[in-house]
């Protein structure tokens, strides 16, 4: 597996042109060493910013993307829209398996996401082999292959914000769970779009009565939550008893039971 991603990684290895033709990405792998009781090679990220004669304008040998322990394979590489680049890569450590990491570096070559980069899937099992697309809004979209399910392998998807932060993007609508429950103050109604869609939420206490229109909107594809408080349309109070949420997504209706303590 480990010798068919580096594989991978080494043919993917390419430059990235995009509209401002005088500029080009180049993203490569890296070998160092570690200095260990003895020496032991792993892969790191490292990148390049050139021009057209390929002059490297950031530091002479690239800077470094990640350069964490374990091996850092597969490097995927896409515009920001301002000159710099997110990169996303699997990070591989043996017996514990492979994750998914992302990183933004500007035009000056700056990393914005810290090291070892942003996280964007850590379940467990091996993720690999990451995709990358710029979304023309600062994030990125990132699909991967994924064997978290122990059985086969399946390909999920999340989108990346500005931030570095990762909304995994899940293949079928769905209502998760309403937590906490029972509550006090607020409770989170959690649901997932795989892709943008319009999401209606509305609390009913027991003789069925309409207490809250708490969501009806469009909104984007994720694995997202609506908070209610515990207070009806007019911003009131609601007393201790049961109530039921009817969360509506494109191809998901579901109720759940709320309990509320004051």
């Amino acid at each position: 597996m480990l010798l068919h991603a580096d594989e991978h990684a080494r043919r993917n290895h390419r430059a990235l042109e995009r509209e401002n033709l005088d500029l080009t990405f180049v993203l490569r792998q890296h070998v160092a060493e570690i200095a260990e009781a003895r020496f032991q090679a792993h892969h790191a990220v490292f990148a390049q910013r050139v021009d057209t004669l390929g002059v490297g304008l950031w530091t002479t040998d690239g800077i470094a993307v990640s350069t964490s322990p374990g091996d850092q394979l597969a490097p995927a590489i896409d515009t920001d829209g301002a000159g710099g680049a997110i990169i996303s890569w699997f990070d591989f450590t043996v017996g514990v398996g492979s994750d998914i990491y992302s990183q933004h570096v500007d035009s000056s070559g700056a990393i914005q996401w810290g090291m070892p980069g942003a996280p964007v899937s850590t379940q467990p099992g091996l993720q690999s082999l990451p995709a990358i697309t710029a979304d023309g809004s600062g994030g990125a979209i990132i699909a991967w292959q994924d064997f978290r399910s122990g059985i086969d392998q399946d390909i999920y998807a999340a989108r990346l914000l500005p931030n570095g932060a990762a909304i995994e993007i899940p293949a079928a609508a769905y209502v998760l769970r309403c937590a906490p429950n029972p509550f006090r103050s607020e409770t989170l109604l959690e649901y997932g779009l795989p892709s943008p869609g319009r999401v209606r939420i509305r609390i009913f206490d027991t003789a069925g009565r309409l207490v809250s229109s708490l969501l009806d909107e469009n909104r984007p594809a994720g694995v997202q939550g609506a908070f209610w408080n515990g207070r009806d349309d007019r911003g009131t109070l609601v007393g201790t008893g049961i109530y039921f949420a009817e969360v509506k997504t494109p191809g998901e209706s579901r109720v759940l039971k709320i309990s509320l303590i004051r």
